[in-house]
C-alpha cells in the first residue's frame, strides 16, 4: 500500500465530511502504482507483457528467416542483397531516430500500424514468390524498407514495455519472453507449407498486437525533443562498442553457416534452440547462490575471440561438426543480444537516454552484420576458400584489439542478478534498476511536468545536486534550482526529505503488488 510510510500526523492526512482520513496528496500516484495506466492489476501487466513480447519475438524470427532463405529461382543473387540491405538499413535507421526519445514515447497507434504494415507485406512477399503478382524490383525494396522500419518501431514499443517494470519483472518479461517465443519458433518449423508458415506468423503478430491493446499503455507526447549534449550522447553509446563487435561476428559466422549449409528449412528451429539454450543459461547464472554481478564487458571481450575462431573453424569441418559448431555460434549469438538488453537498459538508465530506442539502435547495428554472412555466403566457393576465412578473422581480430585497447573500464556496466543491488556512479543507488525512472515518468504525467523538468526530476532522485545536474545537462545552476522549485510547486511538497518519503512509498507499494 503506496500510502503505508506516511505517518497520521504527516500533512499530506487530512479529513473529509465523512470524518475518514484519507492521503490525498498521494493518491493519483499510488493508484497508479497499484493498477498501470489500463487498470489491470501489475502481475497481469507482467504475464500480458511477457506473451505479447513472445509473440512479436516469435513473428520476427519468421519474417527474419523468410527475408534470407526465399528461393532464389525467379530472383538474382543481386536483388536479395540490396533487399536485405534495405531491410536492415531501414531497421537501423529508424531505431536510430528513435534514440533521442525518451521512456515510453512508442506510441501504442504506432505500434499497432506497425505490425499493420508487416502483415500486409508478407502477404505481398508470399503472393510474388509463388507468381501470383509481378512485383517491379524498386516496390519490393520498398517493402523491405517498410518492413524493417516496422520492426524497429515494433522492438521498441516491446522493450520499453519491459522497461516500464522493476528490475525483476524487467528480467523476467524479456527472458521468458524469448524462452516462450523459441519454443514457438520450433513450433512453427514443424510446418512444411509456406502457406501455414505464413498464417502462423502473421496470427503471431496479431496476438502481439492484441496484447499491445490490452495493455493500453499511451504514449505522452513531448512538446519537443530533449536538447543532447553530442560528448555525453558519445560517451554513453561507447559502452556498446565491444558487445555490438561481438554480436556482430557471432552473427555472421551464424548467416553464413547457414547459408552455406544449405539448412534453409532447419534456420528458425536451430535459432529457436539457440535462444533457448541462452536464456536458460542467463536463468541459471541469475539463480546461482552468491552471485551478485557480473561486467558485461568482460563477458563480450570473452565471446568475441571465440566468435573468430568459429569463422576459422567452419572452413574445415563438415556435416555434424559443422552442425554443432552452428549450434554453439547460435547460443552464443543469441546470448549476446539478450544481454544487450539490461546493457541498454543500464546505459539509458545513467545517461538519460530511451532504452528501448537504445537497444533498438544496437540491434539494428548488429543485424547488418547477418546480412553481411548471408551475402559472402551466396558468393562463388572460389570467393569464400580459407582466404575468405582468414580475411574476415583478420578484419575482426583487428576489431578486437581495438576494442581491447579502447578504455572500456569508464563505460562498463555491471549486470546484478538475483536480489543484488544495482550501483549507480551518481550515488543514491535506487534499490531496483528502473522503479524511479517509472515514478518520475508518472509524476511527471500526473502533474504536468515539461520534459526537462522531467528529466532533472530523474537526476534528484538519484541524489545528484544542482552542480553535477547543471554539469550533466550543460545548463546553469540557477536554471537547475528553479527547475527544481517548479516541479516542487506543481506536485506540492517543499524539501527533498518529501520527496524521499514520496519515492520510498512507491518502491513499497510495487513491491507489494508484484510479490502479493
Amino acid at each position: 500500500m503506496l500510502g503505508g510510510c506516511v505517518p497520521k500526523d504527516h500533512p499530506a492526512w487530512v479529513t473529509d465530511r465523512a470524518c475518514e482520513t484519507k492521503p490525498l496528496r498521494y493518491n493519483r500516484v499510488r493508484e497508479l502504482c497499484k493498477t498501470g495506466r489500463s487498470g489491470m492489476d501489475s502481475r497481469k501487466r507482467v504475464f500480458v507483457a511477457v506473451v505479447g513480447y513472445a509473440a512479436f519475438v516469435a513473428s520476427a524470427t519468421q519474417v527474419f528467416v523468410s527475408q534470407g532463405y526465399q528461393q532464389l529461382a525467379t530472383e538474382t543473387i543481386s536483388s536479395r542483397i540490396v533487399e536485405n540491405t534495405a531491410f536492415f538499413m531501414a531497421y537501423f535507421l529508424v531505431a536510430t531516430a528513435l534514440l533521442p526519445r525518451g521512456i515510453k514515447r512508442v506510441p501504442l497507434g504506432l505500434a499497432l500500424i506497425a505490425a499493420g504494415t508487416i502483415v500486409v507485406s508478407q502477404g505481398v512477399f508470399y503472393l510474388h514468390n509463388h507468381g501470383i503478382l509481378t512485383i517491379p524490383f524498386g516496390i519490393m525494396t520498398g517493402l523491405h524498407v517498410g518492413t524493417g522500419a516496422s520492426f524497429a518501431v515494433l522492438f521498441a514499443f516491446w522493450a520499453g514495455v519491459a522497461y516500464l517494470f522493476d528490475r525483476r519483472s524487467f528480467q523476467f518479461c524479456i527472458l521468458a519472453g524469448s524462452l516462450m517465443a523459441s519454443f514457438a519458433v520450433i513450433f512453427i518449423s514443424a510446418f512444411q507449407s509456406a502457406e501455414a508458415v505464413l498464417v502462423t506468423k502473421c496470427l503471431f503478430l496479431v496476438l502481439s498486437a492484441g496484447f499491445s491493446v490490452k495493455l493500453a499503455m499511451p504514449a505522452k507526447n513531448s512538446s519537443g525533443e530533449k536538447e543532447r549534449d553530442n560528448v555525453r550522447l558519445l560517451s554513453g553509446i561507447k559502452g556498446l562498442f565491444v558487445p555490438i563487435i561481438c554480436a556482430g561476428a557471432l552473427g555472421f559466422a551464424y548467416q553464413y553457416s547457414w547459408t552455406v549449409a544449405g539448412l534453409d528449412a532447419l534456420a528458425s528451429m536451430f535459432f529457436a534452440i539457440g535462444e533457448a539454450f541462452a536464456v536458460s543459461v542467463v536463468l541459471l547464472a541469475a539463480s546461482m547462490p552468491g552471485v551478485r554481478s557480473f561486467s558485461v564487458a568482460w563477458v563480450f571481450r570473452l565471446l568475441c575471440p571465440i566468435a573468430c575462431l568459429l569463422i576459422v573453424l567452419q572452413a574445415f569441418v563438415a556435416g555434424v561438426l559443422q552442425v554443432l559448431c552452428m549450434g554453439i555460434v547460435s547460443a552464443a549469438f543469441n546470448l549476446c543480444l539478450i544481454l544487450l538488453m539490461p546493457l541498454c537498459a543500464s546505459i539509458a538508465k545513467r545517461k538519460g537516454f530511451s532504452a528501448s530506442g537504445l537497444y533498438a539502435a544496437a540491434a539494428g547495428v548488429v543485424n547488418i552484420f547477418p546480412t553481411l554472412g548471408y551475402v559472402v555466403g551466396l558468393l562463388p566457393r572460389d570467393y569464400t576458400g580459407v582466404g575468405m576465412y582468414v580475411l574476415v578473422f583478420a578484419v575482426f581480430a583487428v576489431l578486437l584489439v581495438a576494442a581491447r585497447l579502447h578504455d572500456g573500464s569508464a563505460y562498463d556496466s555491471d549486470i546484478v542478478l538475483g536480489s543484488g543491488q544495482e550501483g549507480d556512479d551518481g550515488g543514491g543507488a535506487p534499490s531496483t534498476l528502473l522503479s524511479r525512472d517509472y515514478f518520475a515518468a508518472l509524476v511527471s504525467e500526473e502533474y504536468g511536468l515539461t520534459s526537462r523538468e522531467e528529466e532533472v526530476l530523474r537526476m534528484v532522485l538519484l541524489g545528484r545536486d544542482a552542480p553535477s545536474i547543471s554539469e550533466e545537462l550543460c545548463i546553469s545552476a540557477n536554471t537547475v534550482k528553479t527547475h527544481i522549485k517548479r516541479i516542487y510547486r506543481k506536485v506540492d511538497i517543499h524539501s527533498r526529505q518529501e520527496l524521499a518519503d514520496m519515492v520510498e512509498d512507491f518502491e513499497n507499494s510495487a513491491h507489494q503488488g508484484l510479490l502479493g
